[in-house]
Formats: C-alpha cells, sequence, structure tokens
C-alpha cells in the first residue's frame, strides 16, 4: 500500500493510521534482518513516521512529541552505521563504473570498504543491539497509539509543514553559506523531512503536489550522493592500508569534482524550492487542499 492519505480520509485519521501502519511493517520486517534491503526498509519506515509527528507536533503536544520521535530514532542509531557502509560501497562503484578509479586504488578500497561494512553489519546484527532495537520498537509503536489529534484538516499540520519548511530552508541558506560535510548533511536530513510530508498529502492535488515531492526527491538524491561520496573519503582516510597516501592522492580529485558537481545541481534546484518565503508556501499549500476538498465535496 502507498504511503500518503487514502481517498475520503481526514489528515488526522490518516497520520494516526499511517504512523502505526509503518511501524508495524517495520516490526515485521526485523525478522527479515540481516537482509539488506530489510535494513534499508526499515529506515525509511523510521523516517516517515518521524516526519509525520513533526507535522503534528503542535497537536501531540511536545512531551508526546519528544517521547515518540526519541524512540523512533534511537531504534533507528543501531542500523546508522550499516547503511552508510553500504553506500559508501555503492558509491565507489559508481566510480569505477565510470572508468575514474585505477584497479589498484579500487581493489584497495573494495577490501577495506568491505572489511568495514562485516564490522558494521555484524555490530548491527549482535542480540544486544536486535533485542535494543525490539524494545525501543515496542515503545514507539505504542506512544503513537495514544496520539490524539485535534484538529481533523489543515489546521492539524500546518504549523508543522511550516516549520519543516522553515528548517529545510534554513539549512538551504547555511549550506550555501558554507557547504560543509555536516551543514550539507543537515539540509538533506531537512529536505527528506519536507519530502516524506509532501509525499503523504499529495493526494489533495496530486499533480501539483506530485511534482513538488518529485523535485524533493531529486534533491535529496543529490545531497545524498554527495555525502556518500564524502563519508567513503572519510571511512578510507581511518584505515590502515599500506598505500592509503597514494590511493587518497588519486581519489580525492575525482571525488571532489563529482561533489561539486553534485552541489551545483542541488543549489540549483534548492534556489528554486526555497526561493519563497515561508507564509507563502504554506498558504499556497492550504489553498490547493481546499480547492480539493470543495472539488470533492461537490462530485459527491
Amino acid at each position: 500500500m502507498a504511503f500518503g492519505l487514502k481517498e475520503n480520509e481526514s489528515i488526522a485519521a490518516g497520520i494516526c493510521r499511517a504512523s502505526r501502519q509503518q511501524l508495524k511493517r517495520a516490526n515485521r520486517e526485523m525478522g527479515e534482518l540481516p537482509g539488506d534491503s530489510a535494513v534499508h526498509d526499515i529506515r525509511k519506515r523510521f523516517k516517515r513516521v518521524r516526519a509525520l509527528a513533526r507535522l503534528v507536533r503542535a497537536s501531540l503536544g511536545e512531551r508526546r512529541y519528544r517521547s515518540s520521535n526519541k524512540a523512533v530514532r534511537d531504534a533507528g542509531k543501531p542500523l546508522a552505521e550499516l547503511r552508510d557502509a553500504e553506500a559508501t560501497m555503492g558509491a565507489l562503484e559508481r566510480l569505477v563504473r565510470r572508468g575514474r578509479v585505477s584497479e589498484t586504488a579500487a581493489k584497495t578500497l573494495r577490501d577495506e570498504l568491505s572489511a568495514h561494512y562485516d564490522v558494521a553489519r555484524e555490530g548491527s546484527f549482535e542480540a544486544e543491539s536486535q533485542d535494543t532495537i525490539h524494545g525501543l520498537l515496542r515503545k514507539a509503536r505504542k506512544s503513537v497509539r495514544k496520539w490524539k489529534i485535534g484538529s481533523a484538516g489543515w489546521k492539524a499540520i500546518e504549523a508543522g509543514l511550516t516549520d519543516t519548511y522553515e528548517k529545510a530552508q534554513q539549512a538551504f541558506l547555511a549550506a550555501a553559506i558554507d557547504p560543509s560535510i555536516s551543514n550539507l548533511h543537515e539540509w538533506r536530513k531537512q529536505v527528506k523531512y519536507l519530502w516524506n510530508e509532501i509525499e503523504f498529502i499529495k493526494r489533495l492535488r496530486p499533480r501539483a503536489l506530485g511534482r513538488l515531492a518529485g523535485s524533493l526527491h531529486r534533491l535529496g538524491d543529490l545531497l545524498g550522493d554527495d555525502h556518500d561520496l564524502a563519508v567513503l573519503v572519510q571511512t578510507f582516510e581511518k584505515s590502515q592500508a599500506a598505500n592509503k597516501a597514494a590511493v587518497v592522492e588519486e581519489l580525492a580529485p575525482l571525488i571532489h569534482e563529482q561533489r561539486r558537481r553534485f552541489e551545483q545541481k542541488a543549489f540549483r534546484l534548492g534556489e528554486q524550492l526555497f526561493e519563497p518565503q515561508v507564509r507563502q508556501f504554506v498558504k499556497q499549500l492550504k489553498r490547493t487542499s481546499r480547492r480539493k476538498r470543495r472539488r470533492t465535496a461537490t462530485s459527491s
């Protein structure tokens, strides 16, 4: 089933349903570990629930929001290092396919990244980590079942959507001033939250919101590819490879060039998405929502 509102479902009811559903599926997929696809799917579901919690933060109240968000966030932490290890291996293979890395450097990098991946995998799937994730997931599901959202319509999410967009916009401006790895990574996180929120409500006006969701997804991918290359270099620089200096010397300019391209595309897209004022952005989505509801009411 697609992630999003159902036909004729209120926003508040949909958020509660989808959040419970995502955690239920994550719990089921825990049984599929240590499969790599399960790691990706579980982390995706956790991010969706955290994005929805942000949407209705004002309605939930700060205490309920923080409790739910912390449980879901902490449940995903044991899988974060493994995700980075998988992503850096993928980033290396994309460079190799472009013919940009020598055979000697590619073998050294594969050996080091593979060893790092094995360590991360072992740590993520040891019994203690699994018990931790299961425990936090149970806590999160219990917390989400208690969610009470007073407003059923747009009022339930207006403040949350405003806040998410504003944070993504601020992260964009910070990265534009100082495109450090940490600033770019923060921008990517905020873009992902906004993308999940727009993806969830896009049924309100599929064409317009679908285009916006597509642009946010593209931006998240660009920033993700950039981050994976940065982590690849950081991971290898910590290694004990005998020819590390020679490999870094070969790799650094290639990665610098590729990251520059990713970042140029990301900033161009960011200027389009985050140029509007926050109020203008949210008011436009609000009008979109009202038009959709009026058409639905007229046709019923």
